[in-house]
């Protein structure tokens, strides 16, 4: 049971609108009890006050575990949406590197079909250069031949004056470098 009241302070209280409030105690003034001058309290009861004590100790129980309860169901909602949210996540992730890695494969497929082609339009062209080329060779040689056959001195002299330029030229060049 809890201390009783005592009048500790300077002010003095009257004892007409507080009586007996030094030998009682708050629970005693607070349950409407007689004070202990009045009546010794010792095996007396208040059937009254015990049901309501009981009913709001029962409420009062009643609703800390529903709070308990609450806060449980509120964890444990907060744990399923966490782990909702990360597989959801998860799921994302896996679905954003699939399609990256599709994406990437399409556009080696594109890059290698290109080279592919490009490889091809290039092998032609090579071969058609090379037709020309070696009909331009012969061509050439046809009218080499043909020079040399009618014209044998011009030839001659033709084959001189570029061995000459290609001499003066290699010599100046030479003479240049020779520090």
């Amino acid at each position: 049971m809890a201390d009783p009241l005592r009048n500790e302070t300077s002010i003095p209280i009257r004892p007409s609108a507080t009586p007996a409030l030094d030998e009682q105690s708050i629970d005693q003034l607070l349950a409407g009890l007689p004070s202990s001058a009045d009546a010794p309290l010792h095996g007396q009861t208040n059937p009254r006050l015990n049901r309501t004590a009981e009913s709001i100790g029962s409420a009062l129980g009643t609703t800390v575990g529903r709070v308990r309860s609450g806060l449980t169901l509120v964890q444990k909602r907060e744990r399923e949406l966490a782990r909702d949210l990360s597989e959801t996540v998860s799921q994302q992730a896996e679905n954003l590197s699939a399609a990256v890695v599709e994406k990437v494969d399409r556009i080696t497929d594109v890059a290698e079909e290109r080279v592919s082609q490009f490889t091809r339009a290039l092998n032609e062209e090579m071969g058609v250069l090379r037709f020309r080329a070696a009909t331009r060779i012969k061509e050439l040689r046809k009218q080499a031949a043909t020079a040399r056959d009618e014209h044998p001195v011009e030839a001659i002299l033709v084959i001189a004056g570029a061995a000459f330029v290609l001499g003066f030229a290699l010599r100046v060049w030479r003479s240049g470098n020779d520090y």
